[in-house]
């Protein structure tokens, strides 16, 4: 497919997928999920005003974006973010016409700055085409020991605050992670075991396809399994399968290219909320309606309870975050608990959320026009860092640390979501590949000095 084909297959994809989560919400999750507090109320007018922002939004990410890691960003927020977020606009009756002008703001910014940076970048890089693109991630022969601490500490934690070795079903996570909640972790093994279980043990599983060292792979599945045995959180063991996936099918080079793996997610969404409103109504099997709801709508809803929640009470000021070693929270309870409580009639439910979220939580009105400029920082650090290796490798990255970035807060995602991890990784395999390349150049510059090989004339 021709590059122009590709972008617009992707629009076509994201507008489709508008369409099929309209549909699964209207006639699948309002009705069945109806008992968590959702009124479906159809607007018409909302519709109009959804349909409009959408499609210039698909269009300026599609043909407004230059291709790059940065492009590949934009379109998995697009996903997992902007169109869930919107498709709730016309259906749901929580939200708010103050609440869609805030997210207008907060992605009309988030996007003109995206198309900046773009611009900026192929202006930059004019001529130099993909010269410096290399799909090798280089081998550090220091992962042997790496990977030892890592199981070991896989190992520690599975028998000092789990069940050991055990065989934890989905169907039997809730209880295990109402269960840690009783139990206290100290924070000098509890942020590396975060870390470990969230970021770094999908990332080193796709590290080990890359460099293709099976042992690698296998460590990291074993540790993955382990520290999920402990919390429950089925995230980690997706992140796995999702890792697994993304090195199959980008094994060959020509499917590498971001535009093209972000049509294959896009394609994948789509097939999956067709899929799940097929069961439903067919089968009125309601299991992967369900999966989608929690995994995509959910996470919209949550953004419009706490506008709704900050709104009538008093706004954090980051004293649930960074600054709660300095400043007490004015809640007595955490506030994503109390929107559990409040909004989906849940007493377990712990509603944490990134994105528009955050920025209303924490911020207020002021977060939306903040927070799209932080964000867009931390994403441009990175897609420039990752471009260079435009592989499963870097949207695996990508794939993780995005994933962290929607679903919990900005401070979070940078600590204890891996990002500032990631970043450090990073530079240590740029430099070692800088190194190998500059002994091979030394060695290359004493061969010609000692008359072995004639320069070329």
């Amino acid at each position: 497919m021709k590059d122009m084909q590709v972008r617009s297959a992707l629009f076509l994809a994201f507008c489709i997928m508008v369409i099929l989560i309209e549909i699964c919400y209207s006639r699948g999750i309002g009705v069945e999920f109806a008992y968590t507090g959702i009124i479906i109320k159809f607007s018409f007018s909302r519709l109009l005003v959804t349909v409009i922002f959408l499609i210039s939004f698909f269009f300026s990410s599609c043909f407004l974006i230059e291709e790059s890691i940065l492009s590949f960003i934009n379109d998995f927020l697009i996903v997992f973010s902007v169109i869930p977020t919107c498709c709730l606009w016309p259906l749901d009756a929580s939200v708010n016409v103050e609440a869609i002008v805030y997210c207008v703001v907060y992605w009309t910014i988030f996007e003109s700055l995206i198309i900046l940076i773009s611009w900026y970048n192929r202006k930059k890089n004019r001529g130099n085409g993909n010269r410096n693109i290399s799909k090798n991630v280089p081998y550090l022969k220091i992962m042997p020991f790496i990977v030892l601490i890592i199981i070991s500490f896989s190992f520690y934690m599975a028998f000092r605050y789990g069940k050991g070795i055990r065989l934890l079903l989905f169907k039997d996570t809730l209880n295990v992670r109402l269960a840690l909640r009783n139990i206290t972790i100290p924070a000098i093994v509890r942020y590396p075991y975060i870390i470990l279980g969230g970021a770094i043990l999908p990332i080193m599983t796709q590290y080990g396809f890359s460099v293709r060292r099976k042992w690698i792979v296998i460590m990291s599945l074993i540790s993955s399994y382990l520290l999920y045995s402990i919390n429950g959180m089925k995230g980690w063991i997706l992140f796995q399968g999702i890792s697994i996936v993304l090195a199959v099918l980008l094994r060959k080079s020509k499917w590498c290219m971001p535009r093209r793996v972000s049509l294959l997610i896009a394609l994948g969404g789509d097939f999956l909320w067709g899929l799940s409103y097929f069961m439903y109504r067919a089968f009125a099997n309601k299991w992967l309606l369900s999966y989608m709801h929690r995994a995509f709508t959910v996470l919209a809803q949550i953004h419009y309870y706490n506008f709704d929640f900050f709104s009538k009470h008093e706004t954090l000021w980051f004293r649930e975050s960074i600054l709660r070693f300095f400043w007490e929270s004015p809640y007595e309870e955490k506030t994503p608990l109390i929107i559990g409580h409040m909004y989906f009639n849940s007493e377990t439910m712990n509603c944490t959320n990134g994105m528009i979220t955050d920025a209303i939580a924490n911020l207020g009105a002021f977060g939306v026009l903040v927070f799209p400029l932080m964000i867009v920082c931390i994403v441009g650090i990175l897609a420039n860092n990752l471009d260079k290796y435009r592989s499963a490798f870097s949207y695996t990255i990508v794939f993780v640390l995005m994933n962290q970035l929607v679903n919990t807060s900005f401070f979070t995602n940078l600590i204890t979501g891996g990002y500032i991890f990631v970043l450090i990784a990073i530079w240590i395999v740029e430099n070692k590949k800088l190194s190998k390349n500059t002994k091979r150049d030394l060695r290359r510059k004493s061969i010609y000095e000692n008359g072995i090989i004639k320069k070329n004339p």
